[in-house]
């Protein structure tokens, strides 16, 4: 162990890291001592004499440092999720070693977890020049590969990274990417999905600089990792607001619990050339929210409460990669039959199904009255 200890005293190494990484190489000596016990006195020393070496680079690799990251804290802390960092604690999710490179960075895909109706899959970025800047940001998108026109529908939004410290006292990044557009899958998928990253963002002094990319990485999704969700159909009318409304649907699920709900347009409108703008002017007429932001409303005031065992459940915060995803996820205007619809879908922050005695949702109608939709 002696030698091992000033092994480990050489490494020009952040001291956070030398604990992880002295842990995983003594273990790893360990099994090595065990098997010289069972060799011949001169083949041990020879052994003896590589094991530190051999020991000290295993722990070295790339997929023993990625395993030193406390992964549960960059989800919690970095990303501010701590769905997908209770997931990762408890092993609920996909390990994976899918790597892609360009001459100035590489990438590697870490995990895949979720739900069938949200998943991640999480990637780190390691720069590969000594070139120095504050941040970085990519623009991805993750699609099935059965899709023949990728660029068609993969959509991509931008996504801010976390910078981390590795081994070596560089800065890498953590990406965690909502697979979107294709983010909820079926529990019998068997299709490969493909990150795809377009464009690589480094910050200096808040001024971006962009490189053209197109880098991509395949890997089978294991839907055993996923959590099922609570779906209910209700397609329930209901007044709000003076406005009639049907309530078309409720999903429970890991990350968000929604509600959506449709309202028929009286005016005669050009569903070609609707905006985000009026969308939500819709939304605020209709659940008359005080906001100016339609998608901030405050659970208190809006006439659509989620109730779980008595307590009111605030609403989701609006993610920073579904400000930058261009398909509008709370409304969606659609026409059939020669009636225009809007969709709407107010998503609450999330809570333990499981655990919870009444789910239920609350909605203040027209008369005053309220209307219960019970999940639970």
């Amino acid at each position: 162990m002696k030698r091992l200890e000033k092994a480990f005293d050489s490494i020009k190494t952040p001291e956070s890291w030398k604990e992880n990484l002295y842990k995983a190489a003594y273990a790893e000596e360990k099994i090595t001592v065990k098997k010289r016990m069972r060799m011949p006195i001169k083949r041990a020393i020879t052994v003896s004499i590589a094991a530190a070496t051999i020991c000290l680079a295993s722990a070295l690799t790339v997929g023993a440092i990625t395993g030193m990251f406390n992964i549960s804290d960059i989800f919690r802390i970095g990303f501010s999720d701590e769905v997908s960092a209770d997931k990762y604690v408890r092993g609920q999710y996909q390990p994976l070693n899918v790597k892609c490179e360009n001459e100035k960075f590489s990438f590697e895909a870490l995990a895949f977890m979720g739900d069938v109706d949200e998943t991640y899959t999480l990637l780190v970025a390691r720069p590969k020049t000594d070139k120095v800047f504050d941040n970085m940001a990519i623009q991805v998108g993750v699609l099935e590969n059965t899709f023949d026109d990728f660029d068609g529908f993969a959509t991509s939004y931008i996504l801010n990274g976390i910078p981390e410290t590795d081994e070596s006292g560089n800065t890498v990044y953590f990406f965690n990417v909502r697979n979107l557009p294709c983010c909820a899958l079926s529990l019998d998928n068997s299709d490969s999905l493909v990150v795809r990253i377009y464009k690589i963002i480094c910050y200096n002094n808040g001024c971006p600089g962009y490189d053209e990319v197109n880098l991509k990485m395949e890997f089978v999704p294991d839907v055993t990792v996923l959590s099922p969700i609570e779906s209910v159909d209700h397609m329930e009318k209901v007044s709000i607001n003076g406005n009639e409304c049907i309530v078309q649907s409720t999903h429970i699920s890991d990350y968000q619990a929604s509600i959506y709900i449709t309202y028929e347009i009286p005016e005669k409108i050009d569903v070609n050339s609707f905006n985000k703008r009026r969308g939500d002017r819709y939304i605020r007429d209709i659940f008359d929210l005080k906001s100016e932001n339609a998608y901030l409303p405050v659970a208190e005031e809006c006439p659509v409460k989620l109730v779980v065992d008595g307590e009111i459940i605030d609403f989701n915060e609006l993610n920073e990669e579904i400000e930058h995803y261009p398909i509008d996820h709370i409304a969606n205007i659609y026409e059939e039959e020669g009636v225009v619809s809007l969709s709407i879908a107010l998503n609450y922050e999330p809570f333990t199904f499981s655990e919870a005695e009444s789910v239920a949702f609350e909605i203040e109608t027209t008369s005053g009255e309220t209307k219960i939709i019970k999940i639970k």
